[in-house]
């Protein structure tokens, strides 16, 4: 992830310690943090199309969807499935991840779609994109163009995946 090789390679940053009234070094994370929509913008920029991952989990906040631009919102698989908070309340706080995604101009990718009810709750909510098991397991890149052609010839055919020509 993007916060984990920030840390990794990024130097500490020189700022002034105001506690102690000396210069000292500042923790990578917090600089790397004030960043990223900067930086993230200079790749968008570039033609990039980003995507942020297990939204609702982890370091994922609310005004990252704000202030980073990002194309797609993936939200994580645990809003599917059904808590000690009972279905009602996992509902709105699902829809209202993807409302407000589709307000901001995110797509959005729904993780851990395992069953034909998971696509159906999607579908039902607005949400364009699913991942998980039900629709196909972990491929490899080799395994990708076969996969495409197999269950999409139309598509494989378009694009010229998996050495079929494209329509002329």
């Amino acid at each position: 992830m993007l916060w984990w090789s920030w840390n990794r390679i990024a130097p500490p940053c020189e700022t002034e310690n105001t506690t102690h009234g000396r210069t000292g070094a500042r923790n990578p994370a917090a600089k790397a943090s004030e960043d990223l929509p900067e930086i993230l913008g200079r790749l968008k920029g570039c033609g990039a199309s980003l995507a942020i991952d297990d939204f609702g989990r982890g370091l994922s906040t609310l005004s990252q969807l704000k202030d980073v631009p990002f194309d797609t919102v993936k939200i994580d698989k645990s809003f599917l499935e059904t808590g000690a908070s009972g279905e009602g309340d996992q509902a709105v706080v699902l829809r209202s991840i993807v409302n407000l995604s589709h307000e901001l101009g995110r797509a959005v990718v729904m993780e851990g779609v395992e069953s034909e009810r998971d696509a159906k709750r999607l579908l039902e909510l607005g949400c364009e994109y699913g991942q998980g098991f039900y629709f196909a397991a972990a491929l490899l890149r080799s395994e990708v163009p076969a996969f495409i052609a197999r269950h999409r010839p139309d598509a494989a055919q378009e694009s010229g995946v998996a050495g079929m020509s494209r329509q002329t």
